[in-house]
Parts: C-alpha cells; structure tokens; sequence
C-alpha cells in the first residue's frame, strides 16, 4: 500500500464500490487505516452506494479505528447503504466500548442484550455431553480459572492469522473469521486427556435478536450449521490444538 501511494495512487479513488479506507475499516487493517490517513484519505470518504468508514468499523468491533477515524474528522452521524449511523450499528452489535466513543450510553439495556457474552460451563456432565457430541476425547473434565479465559483470543487470533490452510478445512475462510472475531459468544469448560490439560471454546454468533447466555450448559450442542466454531487450546501454551467450524 505504502509503494502504491508513493508512485502517486490516489488514496481517496473508488473501486469495487468503496474507497481503500472503507474497505481497510471493513476489514479491521488497522496499519492500513492509519497510513492512509495519514496521506490525506478523506475520513468521511464513500462511493455514492457505499458506506463510510466509520460505520463499517463500528459494525464490526474494530475499536481502534474508530478511534482513528474519529481523530481525524468522521461524521458520526454518516449513515450505511442500509441507512444505519456508526452509533446504531455498534448498538446493533453490543460493542459497549465504541458505543461510548460515539457518544451513546453503554448502560443502554438495548446495548447490554446484544453484547457477546462469555460464560464459563463448570456443569461436568453439560461439557461431558458437549465433548461427546463434538467427538472430543477426554478422560476426565477439568474446570479453569475464570479469569484467564480472555487471554486464548489472541493466540486464537495469531493462529488463524498465521494458518490460511484452515480455509480449505472449514467451510469458511480465515478473512471471516477474523471480520467477525467480537460478533461471537464464548463458551468454555476444561478437559484432561492423556495427563494433559485442555480449555474447549464453543463459539456462537451472536444473535441480535436477544442475546442471552444459557445456564450452566453450552448452547449449541449439536451445532447451529456452517456458524458454530469449536476451538480446543492446551492449557499450559494456551496454542490452538484443534479448530472446527460447522
């Protein structure tokens, strides 16, 4: 992008219905954004049947660049193809943070509902069933801590950065997974097989419907077709040892 640029492409052109900011905002390419930025792309930039930037970022939970763009100008009432300001889709989405960016109130019970929840599943003979019917071999159930259970996103993040081959595995592509890395709920239990220690993620989108965790249990036990993601991580590196999508 930065050689593009240098040899005298236009940042603020339109091609493929948006401009190269709207799409690095879609995308969540924070470096992308910055630099374009700083070249003088236009914040509030849109193809006449496109979207801005800003609501685009919003809608997928990309904090920092809303953040960028919000430095540098967006209108925050610029509205999407389907008529949406930033504000409402991250409303829309649950993102409490970018919603007090935006200037909303993130005790908004409207707001609250949508947000991806993250559970942990002590129930051993909820995760039993899970396993079983996921065809994950274990030995024993094995409960962890609550609060380490943010810190396997990023090595979930890194390894489907990092291992395009999943896309010839699953029936998505890695590009969509990361699209919609915050717009699934996290469900997790433990397990121990051959001595060592497993953490197992259900991931479910979130339904904007009303978005409430189940008690005590994985929701999606046989699976909700082509949406469901099932992750297995050894405890011990936190690495992902298994990813399924179904």
């Amino acid at each position: 992008m930065a050689l593009l640029i240098a040899k005298g492409a236009e940042v603020n052109a339109v091609f493929g219905g948006d401009t190269a900011l709207s799409d690095a905002a879609y995308y969540g390419h924070t470096e992308v954004v910055e630099l374009l930025l700083t070249k003088g792309a236009d914040a509030n930039g849109m193809a006449p049947a496109g979207s801005s930037p800003l609501p685009w970022a919003a809608y997928f939970g990309h904090t920092q660049i809303v953040k960028l763009l919000l430095a540098r100008g967006a209108d925050v009432d610029a509205k999407n193809a389907d008529g949406k300001t930033a504000l409402e889709c991250a409303s829309g989405a649950g993102f409490v943070d970018i919603v007090a960016l935006l200037g909303g109130s993130p005790d908004d019970p409207s707001v609250i509902r949508n947000e991806a929840y993250r559970i942990l599943v002590m129930d051993h003979q909820a995760t039993e069933r899970f396993l079983q019917a996921a065809d994950i071999e274990f030995d024993t159930i094995w409960i962890p801590q609550k609060s380490d259970l943010t810190e396997y996103d990023s090595s979930l993040k890194a390894y489907i950065q990092k291992d395009w081959s999943i896309e010839s595995d699953m029936y998505t592509t890695a590009k969509n997974l990361l699209l919609r890395f915050r717009r699934y709920n996290r469900e997790y239990s433990g397990f121990v097989k051959d001595r060592v220690r497993y953490v197992v993620c259900n991931m479910v989108p979130v339904n904007e419907a009303g978005n409430e965790p189940p008690q005590n249990r994985f929701s999606m036990v046989f699976g909700r077709g082509g949406q469901t993601l099932k992750v297995v991580f050894k405890a011990a590196s936190k690495n992902v040892e298994r990813i399924e999508y179904n």
